[in-house]
């Protein structure tokens, strides 16, 4: 009996030190929708209206990302839902935030998930920011127009296309999980690249980093896109998840202990109780 109340209250500790670090998401999508068209999906949180545009909810399972660097352990990026698939063709989904992100201040953080395939890669295919509601691209987060790599490309400044020098081609069993960080100031922004970080711990150097100049982005960022562009005769959509925006790298790269770690907890609290008996 004490065996299972000390794993249980080891599974407890566990999540309410996770729960203990501070939150401040921006917004999350995990797509957890009933399989089909995206448009009018409404869950989620940080949004002020449905999805519009095109594109389809997939599952039944999330895309999946795992990676090393939690002290030699493995943990895996947490995930819920299905997952989105582009339409293609230069067609893109839409939604608007709730709360604009102030470009003049602050610092934002973007982490998802994205599944290129491993056929014919697509000319592109990426997470937007739009201002002005959805008029006006600000700045893309993916793969950059005829690429084939990971990266960003900023809207009307020179040099703001860059990308991390590594194959293309996902796993498609798994997928590319990559973060961007904002760093907003009244005199110019910083753009930093991470490709594939770990889990639950703040990569300390960038892959890629670009100075924005002041004026380059409108006063607020108004809403999301996530679009691809057909390429090489490619018409397969490519698959996002895990779409988080947060103030804290930890916002947005959430870790799932792996299934060790949580054994490890079994054993140690039962002779830390044990040794306080």
């Amino acid at each position: 009996m004490l065996s299972r109340i000390s794993c249980a209250v080891a599974f407890l500790g566990a999540a309410l030190v996770a729960s203990s670090a501070p939150a401040a998401l921006v917004a999350y999508e995990g797509f957890n929708y009933p399989l089909g068209s995206i448009t009018g999906g409404n869950g989620g949180t940080g949004f002020s209206s449905p999805w519009t545009g095109a594109g389809d909810v997939i599952g039944p399972n999330s895309l999946f990302y795992s990676n090393g660097g939690n002290g030699g352990e493995f943990s895996q990026l947490a995930t819920s839902g299905a997952r989105f698939r582009t339409a293609g063709n230069n067609v893109g989904a839409f939604r608007t935030l709730s709360a604009p992100i102030d470009t003049d201040s602050g610092t934002v953080w973007l982490g998802f998930l994205a599944n290129q395939g491993t056929n014919v890669p697509p000319a592109y295919s990426g997470v937007s920011f739009f201002s002005g509601g959805t008029s006006t691209e600000e700045v893309f987060f993916g793969v950059p127009s005829n690429q084939a790599k990971y990266g960003f490309d900023v809207t009307g400044a020179p040099g703001g296309v860059m990308v991390k020098d590594t194959a293309f081609q996902d796993n498609p069993f798994s997928s590319s999980f990559v973060v961007y960080r904002l760093n907003f100031t009244p005199n110019g922004e910083t753009l930093d690249f991470f490709y594939r970080p770990p889990e639950g711990v703040t990569p300390t150097t960038p892959d890629a980093t670009f100075a924005i100049p002041e004026g380059t982005f409108a006063d607020t960022l108004t809403a999301l896109r996530i679009q691809s562009g057909n390429g090489n005769g490619n018409f397969n959509g490519t698959e996002f998840d895990e779409i988080r925006i947060g103030t804290t790298y930890v916002d947005v790269a959430p870790a799932v202990p792996e299934p060790a770690t949580l054994g490890l907890l079994c054993v140690v609290v039962p002779l830390a109780l044990r040794r306080r008996r």
